[in-house]
């Protein structure tokens, strides 16, 4: 009865000789949530992706980007479905706009408000029509793609497809006979 009490200990103090070094890894406190292929992608990036995307698309009366997980949705398309340049592009814009963010407002970026982004936003706005300056290309190719990818996941998502948009799954209702009161009464017909 002892040697089996020894066994079990000795099974979970092994289990735990494993497991306990990649709990306490510092490169397990600084990945991403989000498994991707071809980008490397840090927590802190990630979250200041997310406050990005809520600095874009706020919480009002629905849910902000940031509550739908849009960052994700833009990670992993730019993961899956952009080439390597537009990725390197990407991600160096989203270096220097994390960089330019602390310059702008001398706290790190993880620190800013959605207010400090929109700012920043602002700005990248503004240089757009002004001669670009040097090593702002990436900023604003990062703030293109990160801007459409946004709004394409916020459109996207299910909670705005559903309750927003009213979409309902094809084939929907159907209604075999409907009385029509007048022939450009549209409304009666595709209702």
């Amino acid at each position: 009865m002892q040697r089996r009490t020894a066994l079990k200990q000795l099974g979970l103090i092994a289990g735990a000789a494993i497991i306990l070094p990649h709990c306490t890894s510092k490169e397990a406190a600084t990945e991403a949530t989000i498994k991707l292929h071809k980008l490397q992608v840090s927590s802190q990036q990630e979250n200041l992706l997310a406050t990005m995307t809520e600095a874009l698309i706020p919480k009002t009366d629905t849910p902000g980007a940031k509550e739908l997980n849009i960052h994700q949705f833009v990670l992993r398309m730019m993961d899956d479905c952009f080439d390597a340049d537009a990725q390197k592009k990407f991600m160096t814009g989203l270096g220097q706009a994390q960089k330019l963010l602390a310059d702008k407002t001398g706290k790190d970026a993880e620190d800013c408000t959605p207010a400090d982004i929109q700012a920043l936003f602002k700005d990248i706005e503004a240089s757009k029509t002004s001669a670009p300056a040097q090593g702002d290309d990436n900023v604003k190719a990062f703030y293109e793609s990160f801007r459409q990818l946004t709004i394409r996941g916020y459109l996207g998502s299910e909670y705005v497809m559903t309750n927003v948009f009213g979409y309902q799954m094809i084939p929907g209702k159907f209604t075999g006979e409907v009385k029509i009161d007048a022939n450009s009464d549209l409304k009666t017909i595709l209702a």
